[in-house]
């Protein structure tokens, strides 16, 4: 019964995201993002209403040497209302409390393909690199943590500009990615690809770190992220992630994913 009165009720959650048509604006794409999100918990347990906005601007420019350059641009506004929160000893939060929050940010993601063609495969290696630059978020007591708690670094979100997974938390000021990513890809289906990277916040202030410990990110240099993914044609995909530490390389997380078809059955295993 403790853990029920925990669980919200979403009462409701909208989403929705509008994008332009690709160079259209200024040899870019724009989009918009709305949504609103309504959180109401039995008893005087805590309650939330949120609205955020967030418009953008998208350009992608491969030069003619093969240099693909991707520049997004992003204005955000939130707004919080909170009610019956729980109210710690020595903190400044209130039981009920409003908040609005401004966020500006750049992201700029640059990679240089090269590619060596064979019989019948063909063979990519990838140097990635990204820079992003976001406006200074002061912490507010006022706006709750609901939906940004789970954060963990892997290579599908290390090249994001923000990789809280929700909307609660923003990761602010300015960082750098860079990772490698290599393949081969044969003629008839199979391939296979090999990824590593690692993300460098330029604030050395471990109390401006906005990531909790364990996420991989709470260090100005976070740790390793790697990926090993092979498809044999149709029929089997195998995927190994794993997580090393910045400093020791120390194991922190793997990954292993399998799966496959046999005619009309198809099987598929984690761990």
């Amino acid at each position: 019964s403790d853990r029920s009165d925990d669980q919200p009720n979403i009462m409701p959650e909208v989403y929705t995201r509008f994008l332009g048509d690709p160079n259209a604006l200024l040899g870019g794409r724009w989009s918009l993002e709305v949504s609103g999100l309504a959180l109401q918990r039995e008893g005087n347990d805590q309650d939330l209403n949120r609205a955020t906005v967030e418009g953008g601007w998208q350009k992608r420019h491969i030069t003619s040497w093969g240099l693909v350059n991707t520049l997004d641009l992003s204005l955000r506004g939130d707004s919080y209302q909170v009610t019956d929160r729980d109210i710690a000893r020595n903190t400044n939060r209130k039981s009920d409390a409003s908040s609005v929050r401004g966020f500006a940010n750049a992201h700029f993601k640059t990679s240089m393909p090269f590619e060596k063609s064979f019989e019948t495969s063909q063979m990519v290696v990838e140097p990635i690199a990204a820079l992003t630059a976001g406006s200074n978020i002061e912490e507010d007591n006022d706006i709750p943590n609901e939906d940004s708690i789970d954060v963990f670094l892997d290579s599908t979100n290390i090249f994001n500009a923000n990789r809280f997974p929700g909307y609660d938390r923003i990761e602010d000021k300015p960082h750098a990615t860079y990772g490698l990513r290599t393949g081969i890809y044969k003629d008839n289906g199979y391939q296979g690809e090999v990824f590593v990277g690692q993300s460098y916040r330029f604030d050395d202030d471990p109390a401006d770190n906005p990531f909790p410990d364990g996420s991989g990110l709470s260090e100005q240099e976070s740790d390793y992220v790697g990926n090993v993914s092979l498809r044999f044609g149709p029929h089997l995909d195998l995927t190994y992630d794993t997580q090393l530490a910045n400093d020791n390389l120390a194991s922190q997380r793997h990954e292993f994913d399998a799966s496959g078809t046999i005619g009309d059955l198809s099987l598929s295993t984690r761990y």
